[in-house]
């Protein structure tokens, strides 16, 4: 169902004229006014909201060495890294497989990451500054 716009203005937000949404016989509804001027948005809600979720957005601020930022969700972090080439370079670890590839395997599994990821880690194509 296509939406037909009259008049599109930019309309900046203030504590006076700030936004009010509501649901309204299975309408999404915005209003907001300025001076004397009310504007309304209407839009049925099963196609603009699909599914609601709750997303809570935290900001990092926290930069690397090289200005970077950390990423907090990020399955491997430096000392990850660290800790799975230590393991790969490790006799009694490695001693415990039939192969590499089934220590890779192995150590994918653990670390939450693909074969490849684990592969090129090891051999130094990926994470090359760690």
């Amino acid at each position: 169902m296509p939406f037909n716009f009259q008049a599109v203005q930019t309309l900046k937000i203030t504590a006076e004229n700030s936004p009010n949404i509501d649901v309204h016989d299975g309408y999404l509804v915005l209003t907001a006014t300025r001076n004397n001027d009310q504007i309304m948005i209407t839009a049925p809600i099963n196609s603009v909201l699909p599914s609601v979720k709750a997303v809570e957005v935290k900001a990092n601020k926290k930069k690397s060495k090289r200005g970077r930022l950390f990423r907090p969700l990020a399955k491997l972090t430096p000392e990850r890294v660290i800790e799975l080439r230590s393991k790969a370079a490790s006799p009694d670890f490695m001693g415990q497989f039939k192969s590499v590839n089934s220590a890779y395997c192995q150590l994918a599994k653990e670390y939450d990451i693909h074969l490849t990821t684990v592969y090129g880690i090891v051999n130094r194509h990926s994470w090359k500054n760690i």
